[in-house]
């Protein structure tokens, strides 16, 4: 299923069904059209992009700032939504595990259950996922490297 994606004004967003929003600091605003559904979200800085990515068929996970949410668009229905610890830096799917990689946190969730399954806690800002003989890794900033364990 193809998403589409529109910009749309303040008022727009206001008038729409909201995903996530902080009313007080959002100044970019975009709609989300899947399936049988639409989402509006809004976020604060004009230096950032959403992470959207498709995880089961209709299924996606949406994340901005310190937001994440996972939505059924076929079936209109949100799965999960975390008001995240700290700002989100990107969201993978990496050996069959789905993972919201903060700056200071990995998140592990499951694609079953749709709940965090497990939290892991940086020592610096997260720079990238590695696989080490055939273990995945959060590598730091300073060079140091978190055992992302099954």
């Amino acid at each position: 299923m193809s998403v589409l994606l529109e910009t749309i004004t303040e008022e727009e967003f206001k008038k729409s069904v909201q995903l996530f929003n902080d009313t007080n600091t959002d100044r970019r605003f975009l709609k989300i059209k899947a399936g049988k559904s639409e989402y509006a979200i809004g976020w604060r800085s004009d230096l950032l992009k959403p992470v959207i990515l498709e995880i089961l068929s209709n299924v996606y996970i949406v994340g901005i700032d310190q937001d994440v949410a996972v939505v059924d668009f076929e079936k209109n229905i949100i799965l999960l939504k975390i008001d995240l610890s700290f700002s989100l830096y990107d969201i993978q799917f990496v050996n069959g595990r789905l993972f919201v990689l903060t700056e200071l946190e990995v998140l592990e969730m499951s694609i079953t259950s749709w709940q965090v399954v497990q939290t892991y806690l940086l020592p610096d800002y997260f720079q990238e996922i590695l696989i080490v003989d055939g273990s995945l890794k959060a590598k730091c900033v300073d060079g140091s490297i978190v055992d992302l364990a099954s």
